[in-house]
């Protein structure tokens, strides 16, 4: 569990950091840009207005197909004495439930940007003999806020979370591997882990048997009675409370026998 926490504090933290330098390196590479924006206001026909009417009460995308045709593109571009092709820097939007189209220019310029839509915008007006409408006019022309941003900044920077996030997943899911395949076992880590901390501790019985023990003295015993002098042999009735005694002990459940107490009773026993 605690390899799996530190694996996982890692990926997170390495994740963040690379969204952080990510986003810091974009602000710094990526240029801001303005952009200026013009309404078109067009009135359709009472036979064409159907036709034109887009399904949640716009105008149709027919609008900006033709706003963004090599026929306007080409006028905007002698307008303003331009090569450049503004198509790519424009884009054309039909709000819903009106009549109003919205041309919206992007360029890293705030003048540039009102130029161009401006041209575009006077272009379009020029259109009435493709778009069967009866009139399109100049609503509000391009504006000019000097507000710039950075296109794509979020995405981009998203990007480079993720990419970071699986790099590091990835590297790690590796070194785990490597260390799996060429480490101990982890029983013999969990023992050398014990031992570090607690040192080398020897294994013993901390309940020994009571049974074992009588069995013991009572070994100990006949031994010393066997040893007696012939002439100073026990008569039966001593023989019987010797036998007595060690059954006794035997059966009793001392708090604690060793040596020594071994070695008292033995030498209670009369000679």
């Amino acid at each position: 569990m605690k390899k799996f926490s530190r694996f996982l504090l890692i990926w997170i933290i390495v994740s963040i950091l690379s969204g952080v330098a990510g986003y810091l390196w974009l602000m710094n590479e990526i240029s801001p840009v303005y952009f200026s924006t013009t309404q078109l206001y067009v009135v359709p026909g009472e036979t064409s207005e159907p036709s034109l009417r887009a399904s949640d009460g716009g105008l149709k995308e027919d609008f900006a197909v033709v706003f963004k045709s090599n026929l306007v593109i080409s006028d905007a571009q002698k307008s303003v004495g331009t090569s450049e092709d503004l198509a790519s820097y424009i884009s054309v939007n039909t709000p819903r439930n009106s009549n109003v189209i919205e041309i919206i220019c992007y360029d890293p310029d705030q003048a540039t940007a009102k130029q161009y839509v401006d041209a575009v915008a006077k272009s379009a007006l020029k259109t009435t003999t493709i778009i069967p409408v009866e009139k399109i006019s100049i609503l509000a022309e391009g504006t000019s806020t000097g507000v710039a941003y950075k296109p794509h900044l979020y995405r981009y920077t998203a990007y480079l979370f993720l990419a970071g996030a699986f790099i590091c997943f990835f590297i790690e899911l590796i070194v785990a591997l490597l260390i799996s395949a060429f480490s101990k076992h982890k029983e013999e880590d969990d023992e050398a882990e014990y031992n570090r901390y607690y040192g080398n501790v020897v294994k013993y019985d901390e309940n020994p048997k009571k049974s074992d023990v009588g069995k013991e003295i009572k070994k100990a015993t006949k031994e010393s009675a066997a040893s007696l002098d012939d002439d100073l042999l026990l008569d039966d009735s001593e023989v019987v409370g010797v036998d007595v005694f060690i059954d006794t002990q035997a059966d009793e459940e001392p708090d604690f026998i060793n040596e020594e107490s071994s070695s008292e009773v033995i030498g209670k026993i009369p000679k």
